[in-house]
């Protein structure tokens, strides 16, 4: 019974003979067949990885560029809406010191135009048309920091350096510059902003400064909206060390972003005690309602590679 349960060595002897004989003509189609098995397996591991990679994107993105949860004006020289302050220092300083707000950082509007060598206003209309507050710049860290933009070419500016300026490519296409450019720029006092011939060389800018463009930038939200939702956020960005010198003459409004502990548990409390410290101005906005967008429009994308995934793997088994 043994002997018969045995593989007789002739057999093995054949059986040898034939896989050495084939194997030479063959091996070409045998290497091909793993390599194709490895092929399938290993884009089928590919794409759920690109699935999960591509459903989490947006809030891996959002969460880089360290967001605000709420955001909205906190000063603005219009006292038809209770505001006759471009940076309020005290309504600011008491929204930092709330009990739920972990993070408080401000952007100015700087009443700026970009200048011709001659040190006439630059005609720009479609990006620096002559108008209050066309600068934004960083107070403490807006946009540097908090709600970071994301720098394309060149490098990000430095927060203590005056003479630095960063611009989005089509802002810096409007003004035919580019990285390592130096832009001469005029800053005007608000009661400049209100003359007739503001906009033009009859009204000459309180300061000119050289700016030097040290990098080009786009504004986070932007990559995630499409072109027609896409808020219109900053095509230049000034440094808070050039900010902070302007504040009492040259800004014409302020825009602050929150950053909540707990939002989602909390920021409606926070919104409600921001506006009774600021009576008559607009509610403050979440931010939320961005990131589930983004989340909306990729997760078909995921979906599809998943689907995709699956069906290779399918095949494979």
């Amino acid at each position: 019974m043994g002997r018969s349960a045995r593989t007789p060595p002739l057999l093995l002897s054949v059986a040898w003979y034939r896989f050495r004989t084939t194997f030479r003509h063959r091996w070409v189609g045998y290497v091909a067949l793993i390599a194709l098995i490895g092929l399938v397996g290993g884009v089928a591991m590919a794409s759920m990885a690109a699935a999960r990679r591509t459903a989490s994107s947006p809030s891996t993105f959002f969460a880089s560029t360290d967001p605000s949860d709420l955001t909205g004006p906190t000063g603005i020289l219009n006292p038809a809406v209770g505001g006759g302050s471009a940076y309020n220092t005290v309504a600011i300083s008491a929204i930092k010191h709330l009990p739920d707000v972990r993070e408080a950082e401000s952007q100015s509007g700087i009443d700026f135009l970009p200048l011709n060598k001659n040190g006439a206003p630059l005609n720009a209309p479609n990006f620096y048309p002559p108008s209050a507050g066309n600068g934004y710049g960083s107070v403490d860290g807006l946009n540097f920091h908090q709600d970071k933009v994301i720098v394309t070419k060149g490098r990000m500016a430095d927060p203590t350096r005056a003479d630095e300026l960063m611009l989005t490519a089509e802002g810096a296409s409007a003004l035919y510059v580019h990285v390592g450019s130096v832009l001469p720029v005029g800053i005007y006092t608000n009661a400049q902003t209100q003359l007739p011939g503001f906009g033009t060389a009859a009204v000459a800018p309180y300061r000119t400064l050289n700016e030097k463009v040290v990098g080009l930038f786009t504004y986070g939200p932007t990559i995630v909206h499409d072109d027609v939702d896409a808020d219109s956020g900053p095509n230049n960005l000034f440094t808070p060390a050039l900010t902070r010198q302007l504040l009492d003459c040259c800004v014409n409004y302020s825009v602050t972003g929150i950053r909540i502990v707990d939002p989602s548990r909390n920021s409606q409390k926070v919104t409600d005690e921001i506006a009774h410290l600021l009576p008559g101005f607009p509610q403050l906005t979440s931010t939320r309602p961005i990131l589930e967008k983004a989340q909306r429009v990729v997760t078909p994308e995921a979906l599809a590679l998943g689907i995709s995934a699956q069906s290779r793997a399918s095949q494979r088994s």
